[in-house]
C-alpha cells in the first residue's frame, strides 16, 4: 500500500483542511495509505468527516513529539470554534492582550524571516525525518513554503517524492524581495513537482522549477442549490479578517455605495485565528464607528451554515489585495451569488471570472471601481442574474471528486517516475 503524508499549518476550521481532508478521503478509496500531519497541531473539535484510515498527526514541535490523534476523541462540530463574538471592548485586560499579541507577532515575523533561522536552525528535524523513516512515505505533499522546508530539510536522502502546493499569491509565498528568495527557490527547484492554483502563478514559478502543475480549489461538498426568489438588500463578504482581506477598502466602496443606497447592509463574517486577524477585525470595527456605518455595517463571528445564512442577499464581494484561489468566492458563484471581486495579486480572480459574463472585476485599491460595479448591479437586475446564473457552472469544473482526480494522476505519475 504506497503511502501519502499531507503537511499543513494546523488542523481547525478553514477551507485548505476540508480540501486535505478530501483528497485524503478521496486517495484511501484507491487503496492509499494517508496521513495529514499538522505542524502546529490538531484542533480539540472535529470540523470535517475524516474517513476512518486516514489518520490525524499533531506535531508538538517544542516538546519534540508527534502523536497520532484518536479521532474519535474529538468532539464534532459543523460551527467555528472561535468564541470571538466580533465586539470591541476596551477593558484593561483587553488593552493588555492586544499589546502581548502585537509584541509577539512583532518577535515572531523577525524570527520567521530571519535567514540564520532558516539556514542553521535544525531543531525540529529530527521529529520529522524520524517520522518519515517509521512511515515510509512514497510522497510528502507540503501546503506553503514553511511546510515544504520542513519537509525538504528532514527527508534529504529518503527515498520519497516532494510536492510543494502553494496555496497564496507568490507575493506571499516567497516575494522576490525577500532576502530568503534565493534560500526558497534553491529548496523549491528539487521539488518532484510544485502546484499552484492559479496559471498566473504557474507562469512565476516555472522560471524556479520546470514540473509546476495548475489544479484549482476544490468547492466544498454539500453547497445549497442556487437561491430563485427576490434577493434582500444585503450585501455580504465572509473571509479571515487578514490584513491582505483588505476589508478597509470594502468599507471604503460601502460607504460610497450606502449614500445612494441607505436602505442596503453590508455583513462581514469574519474568522479570526491569529493575533494579527484579531488585531485588524478591532482596526476595522473601529473604521466602521469613526465613518458613521453602525448601523448598517456589521462584522459577524463565523457561522454554522454560512450559505444558507447569504444565500438569498443581494451580492457577494471581495476586496483581496493577493489570493491563490479564494474559496470563499467559488462557494459565493457555486451558490449562484452576483459577485463583484478585486482583479487580485494571484490571479485568482481572473482564473474562475470573465468580467461582465459571471461576476464584475474592479481593479485593487480602488473604492470609487468598487462602488460602481456595486451600484451597477443594483441599477441592472438582468447584468445580476446574468452573471448568477453563468457563475453557477462553477459547480461542474471545481467538484472534489474532479479536482481529487488531477491530484491522483500527479500522485500517479510521479510513482511510475
Amino acid at each position: 500500500m504506497n503511502k501519502i503524508i499531507f503537511l499543513i499549518y494546523m488542523m481547525s476550521n478553514g477551507g485548505l483542511e476540508r480540501h486535505t481532508v478530501n483528497l485524503a478521503n478521496e486517495l484511501v478509496e484507491k487503496g492509499y495509505s494517508v496521513d495529514i500531519v499538522a505542524v502546529r497541531g490538531v484542533s480539540k473539535t472535529q470540523f470535517f468527516d475524516i474517513k476512518e484510515n486516514v489518520r490525524l498527526v499533531s506535531v508538538s514541535e517544542k516538546r519534540k513529539r508527534i502523536d497520532i490523534i484518536d479521532v474519535s476523541s474529538l468532539s464534532k462540530s459543523v460551527a467555528d470554534e472561535s468564541g470571538d463574538n466580533g465586539s470591541a471592548q476596551n477593558s484593561g485586560q483587553q488593552g493588555k492582550q492586544s499589546l502581548k499579541r502585537k509584541l509577539t507577532s512583532s518577535v515572531l515575523d523577525f524570527w520567521h524571516n530571519s535567514a540564520l533561522l532558516h539556514r542553521f536552525s535544525g531543531r525540529y528535524k529530527k521529529i520529522y525525518r524520524d517520522y518519515f523513516i517509521a512511515e515510509n512515505p512514497d510522497i510528502i505533499v507540503a501546503w506553503g513554503i514553511d511546510r515544504y522546508e520542513r519537509a525538504y530539510k528532514a527527508a534529504k536522502g529518503l527515498n520519497c517524492k516532494l510536492i510543494n502546493a502553494e496555496i497564496v499569491a507568490h507575493e506571499d509565498a516567497i516575494p522576490e524581495s525577500s532576502n530568503l528568495y534565493s534560500y526558497h527557490c534553491g529548496m523549491l527547484k528539487k521539488a518532484s513537482a510544485i502546484i499552484v492554483q492559479t496559471h498566473s502563478e504557474k507562469e512565476y514559478f516555472k522560471k524556479i522549477n520546470d514540473n509546476v502543475l495548475v489544479i484549482n480549489n476544490p468547492l466544498k461538498p454539500g453547497l445549497p442549490l442556487p437561491y430563485k426568489g427576490e434577493r434582500s438588500k444585503t450585501i455580504v463578504n465572509f473571509c479571515r479578517m487578514a490584513p491582505q482581506k483588505n476589508i478597509s477598502l470594502l468599507l471604503d466602496a460601502f460607504k460610497l455605495f450606502h449614500d445612494d443606497y441607505p436602505d442596503y447592509r453590508l455583513e462581514i463574517y469574519g474568522n479570526t485565528v491569529e493575533p494579527k486577524e484579531i488585531d485588524y477585525k478591532k482596526k476595522m470595527i473601529e473604521k466602521i464607528s469613526s465613518t458613521g456605518l453602525e448601523d448598517c455595517v456589521s462584522i459577524l463571528p463565523p457561522a454554522a451554515g454560512i450559505h444558507e445564512k447569504v444565500l438569498g442577499s443581494a451580492m457577494f464581494v471581495s476586496s483581496s489585495d493577493f489570493e491563490g484561489l479564494s474559496n470563499s468566492m467559488l462557494e459565493s458563484m457555486a451558490i449562484g451569488l452576483p459577485c463583484v471581486c478585486t482583479d487580485c495579486l494571484g490571479g485568482g480572480t481572473r482564473e474562475v471570472m470573465t468580467d461582465h459574463e459571471n461576476g464584475l472585476i474592479v481593479p485593487m485599491n480602488n473604492a470609487e471601481a468598487m462602488y460602481r460595479a456595486m451600484k451597477e448591479f443594483v441599477e441592472n437586475p438582468e447584468l445580476a442574474q446574468k452573471c448568477s446564473e453563468n457563475a453557477v457552472k462553477i459547480r461542474e469544473k471545481l467538484s472534489a471528486k474532479g479536482i481529487a482526480r488531477q491530484w491522483l494522476e500527479v500522485i500517479e505519475s510521479l510513482e511510475r517516475e
